[in-house]
C-alpha cells in the first residue's frame, strides 16, 4: 500500500533515519526489500533517539516525530510483506 500524505517538511528526518540521502524521489524504481532494511533501521534510530528527531518537527506544523514514527513503521512492515514491489514515490 503507498505510504501518502507526508509532506516535504519532514525529508530531514528520513534523511536523519538514513532512509533517503536527499529527496524521496530516490527510493524510486528501488526493491521494496532494500527500502524495508533501511526503514527498519531508520524507525530503530528515531524510536532510541526520539530527541534528535523531534528537534527536527517543522515550525508550521505539518508533520510530526509521531506522525514520522508511524508512517516509517507502515512503510517497514509493508517492505517486508511485499519485498518484490517496486517503489513508486510522487511528490
Amino acid at each position: 500500500s503507498p505510504v501518502d500524505g507526508h509532506t516535504y517538511n519532514l525529508n530531514a528526518m528520513w534523511r536523519l533515519a538514513g532512509v533517503i540521502k536527499d529527496q524521496p524521489y530516490e527510493l524510486n524504481g528501488e526493491q521494496a526489500v532494500t527500502i524495508g532494511i533501511r526503514a527498519a533501521k531508520g524507525l530503530l534510530r528515531a524510536v532510541t533517539k526520539p530527541a534528535e528527531f523531534k528537534a527536527l518537527e517543522p515550525d508550521n506544523g505539518w508533520g510530526d516525530y509521531e506522525g514520522f514514527v508511524r508512517t516509517l513503521t507502515r512503510l517497514a512492515i509493508d517492505c517486508a510483506e511485499e519485498p518484490e514491489a517496486i517503489a513508486h514515490v510522487s511528490g
